[in-house]
């Protein structure tokens, strides 16, 4: 018999031959012995640790949601092609050895520089500026993703996971 019309609860013939059902099992970490539920001491650990487990996940699914969202809201990555975002690690190492060394070429800064039609030293300058706020933003919310994460790993009741409020911002 289908468990969504039993409740997960047992079903039997009993002595005078009629179909009997216990109702609805109480919760996954209960039996039906004798006529009665009981509860499973390892049943209940089992049920409690899965609980747990779904409930870390979930809580760092949001984590990783919400601290991707974070970097994608305040670098504008969410307004930007995915083709030009992968320039931007080649565009860092460009704008950050020229300003150690204005003698070194950076073609992709050059070419995209003649392209909109501005001044290449202005263009690596903003580009190393940028670079420079890039790394300062991503490197404070990797820590602090990682953060939550621990606590999250750490937490050993579901109460704990639901106390942890995650939230970014660079202050």
């Amino acid at each position: 018999v289908c468990e969504t019309i039993t409740g997960d609860g047992e079903i039997w013939v009993n002595e005078e031959g009629k179909l009997k059902c216990s109702g609805k099992k109480p919760s996954p970490s209960y039996k039906f012995v004798d006529g009665k539920w009981v509860e499973d001491k390892k049943l209940h650990t089992i049920f409690i640790k899965e609980q747990l487990t779904s409930a870390k996940q979930s809580k760092n699914n949001d984590l990783i949601s919400k601290s991707q969202e974070f970097i994608d809201n305040i670098t504008e990555s969410n307004k930007t092609p995915d083709f030009e975002i992968r320039t931007w690690h080649q565009q860092a190492i460009e704008a950050k050895e020229w300003f150690i060394d204005k003698t070194v070429e950076t073609p992709l800064l050059k070419n995209i520089a003649i392209n909109r039609g501005i001044n290449i030293d202005e263009l690596r300058m903003k580009a190393y500026k940028k670079a420079i706020q890039y790394e300062h933003i991503v490197s404070t919310i990797v820590g602090r993703r990682q953060k939550y994460e621990k606590l999250i790993e750490s937490a050993n009741s579901i109460d704990e996971i639901d106390s942890i409020v995650i939230t970014f911002n660079l202050e």
